[in-house]
Order: structure tokens, then sequence, then C-alpha cells
């Protein structure tokens, strides 16, 4: 049997501007974004870009047709219309394209490349260069030098944070297509920290497990709130249309217990109670990079049929020849004095079928705490993460 391998790459930076209609969109990518968290939740660090899962496998939604589409419909959180889902992707990704801020590198890029001899329908394909502004390249999967062309295409495209992101033998004579999105992520601080002021200091991984980490130190207005739960601190980027937010669990209590009740709505009302404060932050410098493989997490939020032999993606070639066989997703983000850079890869391989006077506060980031890179404007959330250990 042939096997036909769609592969889409998401890497993903945002300063988008809010454009009517994307509200639906923000809103279902972000209640799938804490439905994937909750699945890979774990004692360890953790970082991944749900909206550049969406967006990729958005691309796959559109071509499905029947219970496949009905099932990714309600496990991504989407609008019941495929092109109502289109619509506010392609809103989006415009936005991202013709907006610029000093201090904020956007790249974003979308292509779809075909075997010479196989054929997608003309009406998937014009979609795609619609509504995501793709490039379609006809190549020769059987050559090696392919995968090194797309390699390398990816790489340029993501300031060379995604290499490799077809390993060998991922791609050859029996893949047909490789569909790929990059969007690529670098902000400056609104207010840097100060290089002179980092140190040196302990980090509390767990009860008995310590590590010695650099701290850096910002003393300036924040947007700031706390409760019960979480001390949570807002930290823009300059133009202040992407920020970090952090929520630090009390020291007395684990961040895993803390997010126990996390949920899409503590979040919202959350990020509405955050008032102008005079805040002291303390926050590790840290480097992570994170692979998964997302099939079996889909398939358990319910998008089942879509990994089976009775897939239907008849929307991409007019039969049901293609199911997905697994998603993977790779996401690195480095944060300092300076600012964060941040990436995110997801890919879909498809075989055939088969301000005011405050007193001081202090948010000292000294053991674990979640965190989150969003839009301010649409409220889009980009990267999500809990940091357990920034020497890792």
């Amino acid at each position: 049997m042939r096997k036909i391998s769609v592969v889409l790459l998401s890497l993903f930076f945002s300063h988008l501007l809010f454009a009517q209609g994307t509200s639906n969109t923000v809103a279902g990518n972000n209640q799938f974004a804490f439905k994937l968290f909750a699945k890979l939740q774990s004692s360890h660090n953790l970082f991944f870009s749900p909206f550049s899962i969406s967006s990729a496998l958005a691309m796959t939604y559109t071509g499905a047709k029947g219970e496949t589409q009905e099932q990714m419909k309600a496990a991504l959180c989407f609008n019941p219309r495929a092109d109502s889902v289109n619509m506010g992707f392609e809103k989006i990704m415009k936005t991202m394209n013709t907006d610029t801020l000093s201090g904020v590198k956007l790249c974003v890029a979308n292509s779809l490349w075909v075997e010479n001899k196989f054929h997608f329908l003309d009406s998937y394909v014009n979609l795609v260069k619609q509504y995501y502004n793709s490039e379609v390249r006809n190549v020769d999967f059987a050559n090696e030098s392919t995968r090194d062309t797309i390699n390398n295409w990816v790489a340029k495209r993501t300031n060379n944070k995604i290499q490799n992101l077809l390993p060998k033998k991922s791609v050859g004579a029996e893949t047909k297509a490789v569909l790929i999105n990059t969007l690529y992520f670098y902000g400056k601080w609104a207010t840097e920290f100060q290089s002179k002021a980092s140190y040196k200091g302990t980090f509390y991984c767990k009860t008995k497990d310590t590590v010695q980490s650099t701290f850096m130190i910002s003393v300036n207005h924040f947007n700031y709130f706390e409760d019960e739960k979480f001390q949570i601190v807002e930290l823009p980027y300059k133009g202040k249309s992407v920020s970090m937010l952090i929520f630090l669990p009390d020291s007395g209590t684990t961040l895993a217990l803390a997010l126990k009740e996390f949920t899409d709505t503590y979040y919202t009302n959350a990020i509405r109670s955050l008032q102008t404060e005079h805040v002291k932050v303390v926050l590790p410098k840290f480097k992570t990079t994170q692979s998964f493989n997302l099939s079996e997490i889909l398939k358990k939020v319910g998008m089942e049929t879509a990994f089976t032999g009775t897939a239907d993606f008849s929307g991409m070639t007019g039969n049901k020849e293609l199911y997905i066989s697994a998603v993977l997703h790779k996401a690195f983000i480095a944060v300092t004095e300076q600012g964060t850079e941040a990436a995110a890869a997801t890919a879909v391989l498809m075989p055939m079928t088969s301000t005011r006077p405050t007193p001081l506060k202090t948010f000292k980031a000294d053991h674990p705490f979640f965190f989150v890179i969003r839009e301010n404007n649409t409220g889009s959330i980009l990267f999500m993460g809990q940091m357990n250990n920034p020497n890792h």
C-alpha cells in the first residue's frame, strides 16, 4: 500500500490587531489550549504552542467531511462552519503579515509541497492559497534532496530555531504531499530586565530538589493580581500587543495542586482582574525545547476517526484515501533580560488509507510556575507552558 504523508508545520509568533470575525476562532482556540494543557501537564518542564497546533489542524479540518469533520470540530473547539474557521485564520494571518513593531520580529509563511504526479482537488489548493496564502510547489519526494529543501525552507523562516524538521526516511517515494505553516516570534520586553542586577540564586524545583539559576530583576509598574491560588503578573513586550503572563502559586503548595482547578474560565477572570501595581519581578532566565507526538492525546479528546481507515478527507482529494497517522509538535523558547524568542512546529502526517501610586509588590518566581504568551488585541493564547526547572 502506498503511503501519502502530509506534513503541516506551524511556528508561531504574533502581533495581531483585532479583526471582526476572529472572536469565535480565538475563543475556540483558547478552549482547545486548556483542553490540551490538561493532557500534556507533567512534573517536568512543558512548553507548546496551542495556536500552532490549531493552525496546522485547521488546514486539515477544512478538507474533512462527515463524522471526521464533526469529531475534529468538537475536539478542536472550532466553529461549526469550516468556511468560518478558514476566514478566522485568514484575518489573523493577514494582520500578522501586515503589522510590524519596533522590537518585535514577525515571520509567517505557508507552503504546500506536492508530489509531481499526485493530484489534490483544485478547490482545496485554491482554498489553502486564498485563506492561508500558501505557496504550492511540485517536487520529487523520492529524491533525498527534497527533504533537505523543505528543511532549509523551514529553518530560514524560523531564524534557524527549527532544524531538520523532517528526519531521514520521513519522506520518500510513498510521500505525496507536505503542507507547512511557519510562524516565528521574537519580542523585546517593553521594560528590559537590567543585566547588571541579575544574580545567581536558588530555584526550588520540588520540596527537596533545588538548582542554582540566574535570576533577572525588574522593578516597575505592571498589571498584577493575586488570590488564594496565584500571584499573576503581566510582562508586556514592546508595543504592548503581546505579553507574557506568569502564574506563580503560593510557595506553600505545588504547581500541580494549584493547576488542578485552572480552567479557561479561571484564566479569563484572572486576566480581567489585573490592575496596575508597583511590582518587583524576580524571574529566572530559561530556555527549553519540547517535542511531542500528539496523536494519542488528540484521540483522547475526541478525534478518533481521523486516525483510522474510515477517515474522510475527501475535501482534499475527492475520495477517502487519506487518514492521519501522526501529529508531531515541537516548540522552543528562550527568555532573557532583553526579551523572548519562541517557535513551535506541528506536523500532521497522513498516509493513504486507510498605573497608580501603590506599595511595592514582590513577585519572586523561585519555584515552579505556569506561563502564557498572549496576543492582547484578540486575546489569542500563542504559547503555554510550565517551568519546573530553569536549568533543563
